[in-house]
């Protein structure tokens, strides 16, 4: 049995190695939209093209010029440890800024413009990163059911944590019904009770499907984090 000392020690080794690595996807992002924004300007694509792409870097020096600046860290050397998880954790900001940039952004150009070239070279810029990252993440047993080892987290149940993925993945699968909806307005559909069928049919597809997966990353990751935990422990021992 772990101590609650123990566990929150581990709540900062976590928070300090995944940091770095969000740190190294935000990255990744910045060098693949400004490599995409060189390759669309370089082939006349219209502004709206590379439109994410900007409002994402934009949006990304905003919030850390605003965040470094605020914890008095802006333009200093980052050598002590402290001041680089202060850094890292500016940078956890960033990627949520720059992911949720993105997903939704994509989602709106998928509705207002008929080129598919435009949203899915930036699924690219968000997608590959993230993915790199997600493996990182449950190899090393970062990815748990809310929180699972914070202190206000860890008396709950296992149902209640599955529950709360479960009516994320609702929230998401809503979205997702909703967006085909749209799309399919704008290719002149008619929405006859059928085709209304068919879009809450994949929906619900989308939804268990995407609960289904991350319910078995999650599951991984946590294995990961007991068998990582175990063999802290017999180090300690010895």
């Amino acid at each position: 049995m772990k101590s609650n000392n123990y566990i929150f020690k581990e709540d900062e080794r976590i928070i300090g190695e995944s940091g770095k690595y969000c740190y190294y996807t935000v990255v990744a992002m910045i060098f693949l939209a400004i490599c995409s924004i060189v390759i669309k300007v370089s082939f006349e694509v219209p502004f709206v093209g590379y439109s994410l792409e900007i409002i994402s870097l934009v949006i990304g020096a905003v919030i850390y010029l605003v965040d470094e600046k605020r914890k008095g860290i802006l333009f200093v050397e980052k050598s002590d440890e402290c001041l680089l998880e202060m850094h890292y954790k500016t940078f956890r900001y960033i990627l949520i800024a720059m992911l949720f940039t993105f997903a939704l952004g994509d989602v709106v150009l998928s509705l207002i413009t008929d080129g598919v070239l435009y949203y899915a070279s930036n699924i690219i810029i968000w997608i590959i990163p993230l993915s790199i990252f997600t493996v990182i993440a449950v190899k090393k047993g970062w990815l748990t059911f809310e929180k699972k080892n914070t202190a206000e987290k860890r008396n709950e149940s296992e149902l209640t944590r599955v529950k709360a993925l479960a009516l994320r993945c609702f929230g998401g699968s809503i979205i997702f019904g909703s967006v085909m909806f749209l799309s399919s307005l704008k290719e002149g559909k008619s929405m006859n009770i059928d085709n209304v069928i068919i879009v809450i049919k994949m929906a619900i597809m989308w939804g268990v499907l995407f609960f289904a997966a991350m319910y078995t990353l999650i599951r991984i990751s946590e294995r990961n984090s007991d068998k990582k935990v175990k063999e802290a422990d017999v180090e300690d021992e010895e």
